[in-house]
This record gives C-alpha cells, sequence and structure tokens, in this order.
C-alpha cells in the first residue's frame, strides 16, 4: 500500500510542486495547515472550494484523499478531518477530546470501510487517550491514522508508539513539520521532515494483546473510576 503525507507546505504549492510526479497512491493525507480552515457555509456558496479542490484530487489520483483541517459549521468550530474517496465525502470526523471552550467536540469515533482496508482516525487530542486506539482496533481497524496539530505540546511519538504497541497495529502519524509510521510492534519505521513523504508499507496487526485482555475486570475498573 502506498500512502502519501504531505506537511509544512500549502496545497497550491504542494500542487506545483508534487503532483505531477506522483503516480499510484493508495491514500493521500494532508497534515493540519495544509488546506486552511474550511468554512462549510462557504463551501457551499462556492466562496470556499477546498472540498472540490480535495474531491477533484481524490478523482485524478484514484485514491482516498484525508485531510485535517479546523472546520467552521454554522458557529461550531472542530478540528476535524476529512475522508474522500472516489470523488464522495464519506465523511468528516472530529476531535472528541478537549481541554477547553476552543473547539467543539465531536460525537464520536469510526472505522472506515474502504477499498484500502478499514481505517480509524485518530485527531489531536485523542491520540492522549489511549481508549481512543483501543476502541478503533477492538473494531476491526486494519490501521489507524493520526492527525496532530501544532498546539497539542505534548511529546505525541510516545502516545502514537504506545498505540502501536499496546494494540498491535500499524499507525500512520502527521506531526508539525514531520511524519512517522509504527508498525504493530511500535517500532518507528519511517520519519521525515520533508514536505511530502512517500510510504510503501504493508500493515499487519497483532492480536496478542488484544485477545489477552481481562473483559471481566473492565467493569470493575470503570464502576469504581466513574
Amino acid at each position: 500500500m502506498k500512502i502519501g503525507i504531505v506537511n509544512s507546505t500549502d496545497f497550491k504549492k504542494f500542487a506545483l510542486s508534487h503532483l505531477q510526479t506522483i503516480t499510484d497512491l493508495d491514500i493521500m493525507i494532508f497534515a493540519f495547515g495544509v488546506t486552511g480552515e474550511a468554512d462549510l457555509a462557504k463551501e457551499i456558496t462556492g466562496e470556499s472550494q477546498i472540498y472540490s479542490e480535495l474531491v477533484l484530487l481524490s478523482l485524478t489520483l484514484d485514491c482516498i484523499v484525508i485531510a485535517a483541517m479546523d472546520t467552521l459549521i454554522y458557529g461550531l468550530k472542530h478540528k476535524s478531518a476529512v475522508i474522500i474517496e472516489d470523488g464522495h465525502i464519506i465523511d468528516i470526523n472530529d476531535m472528541v477530546h478537549g481541554y477547553d471552550d476552543e473547539y467543539d467536540l465531536g460525537k464520536g469515533f469510526r472505522v472506515y470501510d474502504t477499498s484500502k482496508g478499514k481505517i480509524g482516525l485518530i485527531i489531536h487530542n485523542d491520540i492522549l487517550f489511549p481508549e481512543s486506539s483501543r476502541m478503533l482496533t477492538v473494531c476491526d481497524s486494519d490501521f489507524l491514522i493520526t492527525l496532530i496539530d501544532t498546539s497539542l505540546g505534548r511529546d505525541c511519538m510516545v502516545m502514537v508508539r504506545s498505540s502501536s504497541v499496546s494494540n498491535g497495529i500499524y499507525n500512520i502519524c502527521s506531526e508539525p513539520s514531520s511524519s512517522y509510521y509504527c508498525d504493530e510492534l511500535g517500532v518507528v519505521q519511517g520519519y521525515s521532515k520533508k514536505d511530502f513523504l512517500e510510504l510503501d508499507i504493508n500493515p499487519k496487526k497483532d492480536y496478542l494483546l488484544v485477545k489477552s485482555r481481562r473483559k471481566d475486570k473492565y467493569k470493575e475498573i470503570f464502576s469504581n473510576f466513574l
């Protein structure tokens, strides 16, 4: 599976410098900041064409496009990722966890059953909560994609690696100015600070830890915790 990750550049610069050289990609990922903020009202009226450009790119490259961005929907602001396949917007997934009132919170997690496999999306703050990656894994994700913006202020790679090793699953991550992926054992197999990183991977899963967990103890733990 070939995956391209665009970091540290805007969409127009990327199109001018890289688009003609890209072939046979399965998934194209855009980091936070590449497309800018998307205002749904302006998208509907045609004042903004961010979604249209991403849909066209999906058709042109014949690939899945996943783009991280801040979204504004009639006064509600989210950290989000739009996922597009075959020129159709499948969904706009929003960050679930938040620390303050700057962003409205998403309704939940979802696994996307695509032609390239079942994709679990983790957005920004959600990587800091281990239950995010566990939930997506037990819901049968084939691999995870994590999209992190500039303001997180934590050692995100530790969390990305731990999500892989504790769930036995690949995690492809876009951080500010860097891209990397971890294999099912939590080992970083690819890392780059370039504007564009192309990966050729074969995601695997290690079911040992997920299958070995003590389900009977979860109710006990959470009943006491909550």
